[in-house]
């Protein structure tokens, strides 16, 4: 019996979405869950020693949605409450030990700009959280009003005064708090805000970490010189990249069962073996399996067009362990060594793609119209299966803005089509001679293109959006056969008059008066007349030709 994906791994229970304020509410469950990847280990490396040294500053935590940036601030936020939850992540995490056993206290107040309306100031926010963590101190609220910088600089004093060793800000959701502004003033006000804060971290115990999804030059209509001060007094950003995504995969979203290790062994051999084009190193592969690793490659470059739906982390624990409330299936009872393909993506991100009008012709007019085109092309439901990945697979690589569109071969491995035992060709040629040129042969909108050096399994299938002319005008003809004889020109007359102009045919002007078109010739640009003639002399459209 072959081995299937879930007897290599089991998949816990996972909360993909995670507040900042559970840092507070459930500090122990936080701290529990959280995985220090190489990347947030580095990170909290950083800020222990920032916070040993006394010397403030201020950082991006940036990543796109679903990287991980709150539950990163969350397990943050829990540390510095100390308590219960402080214990496992000392254990973890050397730097962090070593600035609990300082004696230091530090008191964090978390903000998450997600729970503000838009208009809604920046610095009340900031100073109003900051004296609902001091109440309980028993420090006195400072008297409001004054000047920024007066305010900010009595809020500082007061937690000096509680005996704290400074003031450590954790600010969530920033880039879309300022992206929700509704004027430049306002905007501008609070980068104001926020660079003073920096300033003040300059030189005060002060310490802020604000999350953003993409560089604070891209959150809104900036000032220049607010930006760059803001960057200055900002030096320094941590990074949550698919690196990190790939880390917790094996370290949250999957468990591997015993001896999981020797089989991913075995199937990343059976790779190397099967597939020409498969080039990932074992420790990247062994990391994200059971997702493939082009799939995490093509997440990364889809960040923009995907970032503010569902994230990385949800879409690799739904995509494995399946969800019955969203309709996904799960991957846990396919044959091990058939991993989570880039056809996934396509079909987590579908009603995404709808959303944007550059992209909305996909689902809604390409693929159904292949996934018809499949049905009536092909026989075997398994190839019906396969072409339909495939054919998903197509649609990511044409809308990635730099991927290069995959090889019959590349398509093969990212399928995992394996039938060639010793000769792995046989598996590029299937999926191209069985299953995809059918499809190509019934479809207006998938073609082959061979490169030059005429290798087949070299060759290129692509998604057009364009009708190809002639495909249309070849199905027009069929249809038309049902109803006209073959030998009666109306067969080809009546489709070519419902085709529209394009660079192969003329339009509707070749009817009547003729359509004048610029071709090139021996060098020189030459001026042709194409009229269609029927049923009269060429003699009599002779005097019309210009020379």
């Amino acid at each position: 019996m072959s081995l299937k994906i879930g007897d290599l791994i089991d998949v816990p229970p996972v909360r993909t979405v995670i507040r900042l304020e559970e840092g507070r509410s459930s500090a122990e469950e936080i701290a529990a869950s959280f995985v220090f990847t190489p990347e947030a280990a580095a990170h909290f490396s950083v800020l222990a020693e920032s916070l040993s040294s006394g010397r403030g500053q201020g950082y991006f935590l940036q990543g796109d949605f679903g990287s991980g940036k709150s539950h990163f601030l969350a397990a943050l936020y829990a540390w510095l409450a100390g308590g219960a939850a402080r214990d496992p992540l000392d254990q973890r995490h050397a730097g962090l030990k070593r600035l609990d056993e300082s004696g230091k206290r530090f008191l964090p107040v978390d903000i998450s700009l997600v729970n503000f309306r838009a208009a809604t100031a920046l610095e009340p926010i900031v100073i109003d959280a900051v004296n609902a963590r001091l109440a309980p101190q028993g420090v006195d609220e400072s008297p409001g009003g004054g000047e920024r910088l007066e305010a900010f600089t009595r809020l500082l004093d007061r937690v000096k005064e509680a005996g704290f060793d400074g003031l450590f800000l954790l600010i969530d959701e920033l880039s879309e708090f300022f992206r929700s502004k509704a004027t430049p003033q306002a905007l501008n006000e609070d980068a104001r805000t926020l660079q003073l804060l920096g300033e003040l971290a300059s030189r005060q115990p002060l310490w802020i970490v604000a999350a953003v999804q993409e560089s604070i030059e891209a959150t809104g209509d900036v000032s220049q010189a607010i930006l760059r001060k803001i960057k200055d007094r900002f030096p320094v950003r941590l990074g949550l990249s698919t690196v990190h995504v790939r880390s917790l995969i094996g370290g949250r979203l999957v468990r591997r069962k015993p001896g999981a290790e020797e089989e991913i062994a075995r199937i990343y051999q059976h790779y190397k073996s099967q597939y020409a084009t498969f080039s990932a190193p074992f420790d990247a592969f062994s990391a994200s399996y059971p997702v493939h690793p082009a799939t995490l490659s093509l997440l990364e470059g889809l960040g923009d067009l995907f970032s503010q739906h569902r994230g990385i982390v949800d879409f690799v624990y739904s995509r494995i362990a399946g969800d019955a409330a969203r309709g996904i299936p799960g991957i846990l009872s396919r044959p091990a060594a058939e991993l989570l393909g880039p056809d996934s993506i396509y079909d987590h991100f579908a009603a995404r793609l709808a959303e944007f009008s550059a992209f909305n012709v996909y689902p809604r007019r390409i693929v159904p119209h292949l996934d018809e085109a499949i049905g009536m092309a092909l026989e075997s439901e398994e190839d019906r299966a396969l072409a339909r990945r495939l054919v998903r697979m197509l649609v990511l690589y044409k809308v990635h803005p730099t991927a290069r569109a995959p090889t019959v071969s590349q398509l093969a491995e990212l399928a995992a089509c394996s039938i060639g035992g010793a000769q792995p060709s046989l598996n590029a040629r299937y999926v191209s001679e069985a299953v995809l040129d059918p499809v190509v042969r019934g479809s207006r909108f998938l073609s082959r293109t061979l490169p030059s050096s005429g290798d087949p399994l070299q060759a290129v299938y692509a998604i057009t959006v364009e009708e190809d002319p002639g495909k249309l005008l070849d199905a027009r003809v069929r249809s038309a056969e049902a109803e006209i004889p073959r030998d009666d020109a109306r067969l080809l007359i009546e489709p070519l008059q419902q085709m529209s102009e394009s660079e192969s045919w003329p339009g509707a002007a070749v009817w009547e008066e003729g359509a004048r078109r610029s071709v090139s010739w021996s060098l020189s640009a030459r001026s042709a007349l194409v009229r269609f003639l029927h049923g009269e002399p060429a003699g009599a459209f002779a005097d019309r030709l210009a020379y």
